[in-house]
């Protein structure tokens, strides 16, 4: 498990899609968040959490005018 807390400032992200081995599991604290999976977009605002398989393309990016922090937990497989 990696665990971590993403501040993503407003407009920023992660710089287009990627994906990995594992699957990924968040819960958004502050802020709003456009999060990407295989082509599908989910709008997330505090309180909201997510969970998918890493192995599918992914992305996401703050679209609010305020940082977001989410807490972020990866589960690697090798």
């Amino acid at each position: 498990l990696d665990a971590n807390v993403h501040v993503v400032p407003p407009g920023g992200g992660s710089s287009g899609a990627y994906s990995h081995l594992g699957e990924e599991v968040g819960f958004v604290m502050d802020g709003f968040i456009e999060l990407t999976v295989d082509g599908s977009i989910s709008l997330l605002k505090p309180g909201s959490s997510f969970f998918f398989n890493s192995s599918l393309p992914h992305s996401y990016r703050n679209i609010g005018t305020e940082t977001a922090r989410i807490l972020w937990v990866n589960v690697t497989q090798k």
